[in-house]
Parts: structure tokens; sequence; C-alpha cells
């Protein structure tokens, strides 16, 4: 299954966040995602992310959720 995150960024660049790992929990499914520390620029942008979800989770899952960590 892939899932698609669009958000909104102060900084703009590319490489600035990584995905770290998920939890399932309570049939919410987080996925945490890594501020890299990569280079930017100040300036707004969106950003958007896409997931390969295994279906097997996804099925399991009643609501998807990103953490920032």
């Amino acid at each position: 299954m892939l899932y698609t995150y669009t958000f909104l960024n102060a900084n703009i660049g590319s490489n600035l966040f990584s995905y770290k790992s998920y939890t399932l929990n309570d049939d919410i499914l987080t996925l945490q995602i890594k501020d890299t520390k990569n280079e930017a620029s100040p300036a707004f942008g969106t950003y958007i992310m896409i997931f390969s979800i295994d279906l097997d989770i996804y099925n399991d899952s009643s609501k998807i959720e990103i953490e920032f960590v």
C-alpha cells in the first residue's frame, strides 16, 4: 500500500527528513520521521512523503499518524 503525507515546512532543501521507524498500538500506525539537519534555505515549502506500508500492517490499523522525532 502506498501512503502519501504532505505538510508545509519553514525550510526548503533536499533530504531534510528521513523515515526512522514505526509502531502499531491500539490500531494506530505511527510513522516516526527524523529531522536530518541537512542544509536548508529559510522559505516555506510543501513536502510530500510517500511510504510503502505492508498491506497486513495497513489492514491492522484504523488510523495513520506521523510523528517527528
